[in-house]
């Protein structure tokens, strides 16, 4: 007798989407083309939906954290079958502090939105969820590091701009409508706004890295700084920036005499990993950082 198999094969289930992802995939077509009308749009969700920081942080504190750079790896994860702890806050071999943007995204959170776009509904508002703090260059010409990965651009102010997720995900294109007008406008916002003259030869060697892109843009359409949206400065806020800096300078340089400061106001990762660091790295992550800190604002 011959068996019949009569189980019927199971229907295969179709994958799940996941809505937010068609607002992507969206925008990707329509700027897909970079031409005249793909910029119109980019320079319209720009205008409307990208905050940057305020031009007196830049002119105070114009790399927010010098001793911090960014490593995705820092946090727990498999990779290949091998399994690494979580690293997020510790040092890395040359001092600097790990961080997976943790640091950079909430630093404006305390900050309302302004702008003279009285239409604007994220006038007056805070940042809530769904907002990313966005690196505007990624790759650097004649340099393999991407930008993030570069301590003085990890988080130099005209190279952050907070953006709604999925506009985010746009930026990363490289070479992408958005990611391009991005990099217009922030060298229409800052370029040529004041500097304290401590930080004038450091941040001109900074741009240097970033100015190959920008003969790109002299087709586009300028943008007018007074049309984007900032987060509102105070004395308070860049005074704070200023003391955290101060403070991670004095860290850094209490573990190079050996006497690390007992509560410094760092991770507990950080404060107990940097002073196991040899002392030349000590004094060149000293110098590099000092570079950026200031005891006074300029008048």
């Amino acid at each position: 007798m011959i068996k019949v198999n009569c189980m019927r094969k199971k229907k295969r289930q179709a994958s799940l989407i996941d809505g937010n992802h068609l607002l992507y995939r969206l925008f990707t077509h329509l700027l897909e083309t970079k031409d005249a009308v793909a910029q119109q749009i980019a320079m319209k969700i720009i205008v409307e939906m990208s905050i940057w920081l305020p031009l007196e942080l830049y002119k105070e504190c114009p790399v927010m954290l010098p001793w911090a750079v960014r490593n995705p790896d820092c946090r727990k994860h498999t990779k290949d079958g091998v399994s690494y702890p979580e690293n997020w806050g510790a040092p890395n071999e040359n001092g600097y502090q790990m961080d997976d943007n943790t640091l950079i995204k909430g630093i404006p959170r305390s900050l309302k939105v302004t702008g003279r776009n009285s239409g604007s509904h994220l006038i007056g508002k805070r940042i809530g969820k769904s907002f990313v703090a966005s690196h505007i260059w990624r790759e650097i010409e004649n340099d393999e590091n991407l930008a993030s990965r570069i301590p003085e651009l990890n988080s130099f102010v005209p190279n952050l701009v907070w953006l709604p997720t999925q506009i985010s995900k746009l930026s990363d294109i490289e070479d992408g409508v958005i990611q391009d007008m991005l990099k217009h406008a922030t060298w229409e916002i800052y370029r040529s706004a004041p500097v304290n003259p401590k930080f004038k030869e450091h941040t001109e060697a900074i741009w240097s890295k970033l100015e190959p892109d920008i003969q790109r843009f002299k087709s586009f359409k300028k943008f007018d700084p007074k049309d984007l949206l900032f987060f509102e400065s105070n004395e308070k806020f860049v005074e704070k920036r200023l003391k955290i800096t101060r403070g991670a300078l004095s860290f850094i340089e209490s573990c190079l005499n050996g006497s690390p400061t007992t509560k410094p106001k760092m991770t507990g990762r950080y404060a107990k990993g940097l002073p196991q660091l040899p002392k030349t790295t000590l004094a060149k992550l000293l110098t590099t950082v000092g570079k950026y800190v200031n005891e006074k604002p300029s008048s």
